[in-house]
């Protein structure tokens, strides 16, 4: 028999585990035989007989059996005595972790929970945060210690000591107090996500106290069985690259020479020549945290978090190239390695790895459904190839056979915010791909809610944040509770510490910059956001429309969501809600048609009859005749506008492409070639939003429209991001066209919303806490026809005239970012004159910056130093405490401060000459 075997040594193992007594060896009597002689002692002994718990047995053990029996647990009661802390009514609770058992012995009600202790009540929750007990507490104030620091606490009539180790009960639950846990660590979460770490501590405690038995059946510490053959991989004995060269990038430095990682690793100087500031801190970033470095969490994922354009792929392609061929152990960190992307961005990986890397790097891309695809898998376990770039939909297809190649040892997920859903298929099939060290690559990590943002977390560091149950009842039930204007102060103080503990555990994995980096290195961005009056044709169905909401056909849920799209439709233009050929037309349907003129004609251009398509009508002719050889992108929702704009394009003779749904995955990065050639006739580029809005690099225009709104608004961030980014040459224009008092402009509110709840947790800025109440959306189907824009209202401004908003309205969106644009009411205001010329009867708002993104970090920034000093300090990138400027003044200092350095940049020698911003091949290409 093994010695693991032995009865002794299993119960010693049991022992250890389950925390149990002493062996209490019993004596076997010996039996008698007949006329009292003794037998002879038996050959075999049972061992099992001497290994026993000893079995406390009481007056009533036969009512305890039958309490057993009917499902309850008898409790030993509470014998050793105690101290309570004296407290007021007014005292802050107390807080411990405890173990609780329900009585009852239900199997879903025992585990770990956090004991809520107040002046005249006790509270349990769950590691889940929700509560599973509660009961009412009596204080004396007659105690035996003269300084009074003490007093008695009884659960009816029955003391108890809130105090470690020490038990009782509450309701149907034992519970036994593990220790005692800080007001802080209970507000803000933490204790919630680190119970593990501190049960095992105590656990060790206990051990070194016990004095184990039967030590020799135990194996000793430390012994390996030798395998026969095994032999130590070849491994470096330098650095690959020079650690001591100039602008060298050194991401390991080797603290003793004579330990494991021993070995400095240094970046390719070919791809550190090329990489900015901010990007080589990123860099830095994501290889700490992929080899565990960084400390302060268990797991070895991390997200880059960067605004679209700021260079994500440049920089997860030289980690990926560092660790395919360095490691601190003097060998590579990864052997091979897995790119996952969109469909539509496979091409552009193979042409990014192409370019950076050369020859130096084989790869396989399987990017749609092909015979070889099995082959080409194996290419990359058995073969010469370093990477496979897949796309996500192949991968669901591919998961099984790429789950098998066990030398895997990098994923890097472009766009992962598609995995927002821990329960799709996609999600499950690249979390199963065999490495822990995973990359997410995305300029909006929350889009909707915390939800996902749990998802994406959970899929770089599984398990840091617990589950999905524990995290809602901890951090998103409490923020989102605290956003509410109808939030209490002591709400609103627990969601703003659990918004920065959140922020403060997902920023030592999480890097995030925002698009301010790139104004240094780009041309000047101005953005309008242009409200468009509905024409009368318009007006007439969008009130038709909402009467029949009231309707049956629109009375139940399931009716509301097509009336939404019908609205967006009619808002984009009028063609979109004439269906004459429409199978089944219902009633809403033939109505419509009947308030459509004698002269309407679906097979001519009409922009008359619809204010947005009348706009963008202007304004591209007012950009034709400039001659300035400025180029336009149109960006729309629905490929039915796609198609509107194409007639227009064809009416009016401008050369065009049009990418959707459609457009095979083979031609779209060819399109996107050919509109890019500054030689190419093609005045406009009529895109999808859902088939070409992320990743694609439209440089070859510098005038972008963005006809409709989508309610997520990180689609509408990706979409806008297409044309100002590297490359660019030209002064950028973004155009978004809303109209006025419709569902388009709530729709624009609740995107507020959302950014500002992102911000709160990538950026740190749990004061930026607009709330957007669930009751306002009541009024989503209302058409406010007394205003010029309903967005202005809600900013309370005097600077137009504006119908009268309830505070309380106003207070439920915060949208506060819009006070620094330029507010136009009246047309002719406007400084650029195409703008202002298509504008004219048609637009009702319009909001302008010409600033450039915000920056974050600036009015914090000033508030330090207002408190600091009062010296008035000018800086190069942040001026603080500055006199005031004109608007004029400030604007032609600020343009003229972007343009030198964007001559400068464009004329340097460190790499950043004007052949790196060509626009057929440019300096980096972000895959966002």
């Amino acid at each position: 028999m093994k010695r693991s075997h032995a009865p002794s040594a299993q119960y010693e193992h049991k022992k250890i585990r389950l925390d149990l007594p002493e062996v209490i060896e019993i004596n076997v009597e010996e039996e008698k035989g007949k006329k009292g002689r003794k037998k002879a002692p038996m050959p075999v002994v049972n061992h099992l007989l001497k290994y026993q718990i000893k079995k406390e047995t009481t007056s009533n053990e036969s009512s305890s059996t039958s309490n057993e029996s009917s499902g309850e647990v008898i409790i030993k009661e509470e014998t050793k005595k105690g101290k309570n802390s004296r407290m007021n009514p007014d005292s802050d609770p107390l807080y411990f972790l405890i173990k609780y058992k329900n009585t009852q012995k239900t199997e879903e009600d025992d585990g770990l929970g956090i004991l809520q202790v107040s002046y005249d009540s006790a509270v349990i929750q769950s590691m889940e945060g929700r509560q599973i007990g509660r009961t009412g507490l009596t204080r004396s104030n007659e105690d035996d210690d003269e300084k009074r620091e003490f007093q008695k606490v009884f659960i009816k009539k029955k003391e108890v000591y809130f105090q470690e180790d020490f038990g009782m009960n509450i309701g149907n639950k034992w519970i036994k107090i593990i220790l005692s846990v800080s007001e802080e660590e209970y507000k803000n979460g933490s204790i919630f996500l680190k119970t593990d770490s501190i049960i095992q501590k105590k656990k060790e405690e206990k051990k070194e106290k016990k004095k184990l038995m039967l030590a020799a059946a135990r194996r000793p510490k430390g012994f390996q069985v030798p395998v026969k053959g095994m032999e130590k991989a070849a491994r470096l004995t330098k650095p690959l690259h020079n650690p001591l060269a100039p602008n060298s990038l050194v991401l390991y430095t080797p603290v003793d020479m004579t330990g494991e990682n021993r070995i400095h690793v240094v970046v390719d100087p070919i791809l550190s020549a090329k990489l900015r500031p901010h990007q080589r801190e990123g860099v830095k970033f994501v290889f700490d945290c992929l080899l565990g470095f960084r400390g302060g969490f268990k797991g070895n994922g991390c997200i880059l978090a960067d605004d679209m354009g700021l260079g994500k792929s440049i920089q997860a392609i030289t980690i990926l190239w560092t660790l395919l061929k360095q490691g601190p152990k003097g060998e590579p960190t990864a052997k091979k390695a897995v790119i996952v992307a969109p469909c539509s961005l496979v091409g552009n990986w193979c042409k990014e790895l192409k370019k950076w890397l050369g020859d130096g790097i084989n790869t396989v891309a399987i990017g749609e459904s092909t015979k070889t695809g099995r082959a080409k898998l194996s290419e990359l376990e058995f073969g010469p190839a370093d990477v496979l770039i897949i796309s996500y939909d192949q991968l669901r297809i591919y998961c099984e056979d790429v789950c098998k190649i066990s030398s895997i040892g990098l994923v890097i997920c472009d766009e992962g915010h598609r995995l927002k859903n821990a329960e799709i298929k996609t999600t499950k099939a690249v979390s199963m791909i065999p490495t822990p060290r995973r990359v997410i690559l995305s300029g909006t990590p929350i889009q909707n809610d915390l939800t996902e943002f749990y998802a994406m977390v959970n899929f770089v560091n599984p398990g840091l944040l617990k589950n999905v149950a524990t995290f809602k009842n901890v951090y998103d039930a409490p923020i989102v509770a605290s956003r509410s204007p109808e939030a209490t102060e002591e709400e609103r103080k627990i969601g703003r510490e659990r918004s920065a503990e959140l922020s403060r555990l997902t920023g030592q994995f999480i890097l995030r910059r925002t698009a301010i980096v790139n104004t240094q290195y780009l041309p000047p961005k101005v953005e309008y956001v242009v409200f468009c009056k509905l024409t009368d044709l318009q007006k007439s169905i969008y009130r038709h429309l909402i009467k029949e909401a009231k309707d049956s056909c629109f009375a139940s849920a399931s009716g509301a969501l097509p009336l939404i799209t019908t609205l967006k439709k009619l808002s984009n233009c009028a063609e979109l809600v004439y269906l004459p050929d429409k199978e089944a037309p219902t009633e809403v349907d033939k109505s419509v048609l009947s308030l459509f003129p004698k002269e309407w004609n679906p097979k001519v251009f009409q922009p008359q009859y619809s204010s947005k398509l009348l706009f963008v009508d202007r304004l591209l002719t007012k950009i034709r005749d400039s001659k300035s050889g400025d180029k336009v992108v149109i960006i729309s929702n629905y490929t039915q506008t796609l198609e509107v704009l194409a007639i227009m394009c064809k009416t009016r003779g401008y050369a065009y492409f049009q990418l959707d749904g459609s457009t095979p995955n083979a031609k779209r990065q060819q399109l996107v070639d050919l509109y890019n050639d500054p030689k190419r006739p093609e005045f406009a580029f009529l895109l999808s939003s859902k088939a070409g809005g992320v990743g694609l690099n439209l440089i070859g225009g510098n005038h972008l429209v963005l006809f409709d709104a989508d309610w997520n608004p990180a689609n509408d961030a990706q979409s806008m991001a297409r044309v100002w980014r590297e490359g660019q040459k030209k002064v950028v224009s973004i155009y978004r066209t809303f109209t006025t008092g419709t569902i388009e402009e709530k729709i624009f509110q609740r995107q507020l919303t959302k950014q500002a709840l992102s911000t709160s947790i990538t950026e740190g800025d749990s004061e930026n806490s607009p709330a957007f109440d669930t009751k306002d959306l009541k009024d989503i189907f209302n058409y406010r026809e007394d205003t010029i824009c309903d967005t202005h209202d809600m900013l309370s401004c005097k600077c137009a005239p504006s119908a009268r908003i309830p505070k309380h309205k106003r207070d439920t969106l915060s949208i506060n970012e819009l006070n620094s644009w330029q507010h136009v009411f009246e047309m002719d205001k406007l400084k650029d004159p195409k703008v202002a010329a298509a504008c004219q009867d048609i637009v009702s708002f319009v909001f302008v910056n010409d600033k450039g993104p915000a920056d974050k970090n600036k009015k914090s920034n000033e508030n330090v130093n207002k408190q600091l000093t009062t010296t008035t300090t000018t800086t190069a990138t942040t001026p603080t405490n500055s006199p005031p400027q004109s608007s004029s003044s400030s604007k032609s200092s600020s343009n003229k401060q972007t343009k030198k350095k964007y001559e400068s940049d464009s004329s340097d020698d460190d790499g950043y000459n004007s052949e790196d911003f060509s626009s057929d091949e440019s300096y980096q290409s972000d895959d966002d």
